[in-house]
């Protein structure tokens, strides 16, 4: 049986091998998902996120009920790839030789079939047992249809807190949550945020370069782990727009020079001066 499974995946990349080169997807993402999806050390990271939030919120909770007559107090998390896996999307999109655009992400919301990241269920039905209201801020579109169908998705999977519409804050037109966080914030203390992309815990994130982006995570740097808790993401987010600055929609052969270029090399030496090497002999 075994050898008969090796016959068979053989025969496959064989297949594959012989197609006609493929250009309308983005081959450079095929690693990412693999890891998203097959990675040991990927469902590892998530649960020890949720691990980790789990026993900040206690801390936090125990913190809070010493201060007479406080707000209520509350969690933001997004959703995409903190609370619900999508890679089925992504994965789809490579296979069927293109890449994830709005219509395809649309039809992905409304069919509900995201599954949950490892770990996630348990933590937020952990907080509403603690009395913790339960913010959903994702940039899904937000007309009625996604939402609801986003909220079935979640009732199906065991998540807390999906039936009020009022705990998801969706917006697909202004893609900054800072407002929608400070619309919890009137009403509620926040005690955790938890997200993939490092947008989702801070406004000073939003369309900034690389190195403006590093140096911000290293000001923060006593938030993470204790009220910001990020998980893994390697397919898509904040992290690959800041590569590409200012180019708008660069299409898959710009999206690999600019790749290539910002690999870095052993210390001090520059991609430019190893392509200058190549380029004499």
């Amino acid at each position: 049986m075994k050898n008969k499974n090796y016959l068979t995946l053989i025969l496959i990349v064989a297949f594959f091998s012989c197609r006609s080169k493929v250009t309308h997807r983005d081959e450079g993402n095929v690693m990412s998902l693999l890891y998203q999806q097959n990675a040991a050390e990927c469902k590892a990271l998530c649960l020890q996120g949720y691990n980790l939030a789990r026993q900040k919120l206690y801390e936090h909770v125990l913190e809070v009920q010493k201060v007479p007559n406080h707000k209520r107090i509350a969690i933001v998390t997004d959703l995409d790839e903190t609370a619900l896996n999508n890679s089925y999307s992504n994965a789809l999109a490579y296979l069927h030789d293109t890449v994830v655009g709005l219509t395809s992400l649309q039809q992905w919301w409304l069919k509900g079939q995201a599954t949950a990241v490892p770990g996630s269920v348990c933590f937020f039905k952990f907080a509403d047992s603690l009395n913790v209201e339960i913010y959903y801020i994702s940039n899904r579109g937000d007309a009625g249809n996604y939402v609801a169908a986003t909220m079935e998705n979640m009732r199906n999977l065991g998540f807390p807190q999906a039936t009020d519409t009022s705990h998801f804050l969706f917006s697909n037109k202004n893609r900054n949550k800072e407002m929608r966080r400070n619309q919890v914030s009137v009403t509620d203390t926040i005690l955790l945020l938890l997200g993939d992309n490092l947008s989702d815990f801070n406004v000073c994130f939003d369309n900034r370069t690389v190195k403006d982006r590093n140096v911000a995570v290293m000001d923060l740097e006593s938030e993470f782990g204790n009220r910001y808790i990020i998980f893994p993401n390697a397919v898509y987010g904040g992290w690959e727009d800041a590569l590409y600055k200012d180019i708008k929609n660069p299409s898959l052969s710009q999206r690999d020079s600019i790749r290539r270029l910002l690999l870095d090399t052993i210390p001090f030496v520059k991609p430019e001066q190893c392509l200058k090497k190549v380029s004499n002999h």
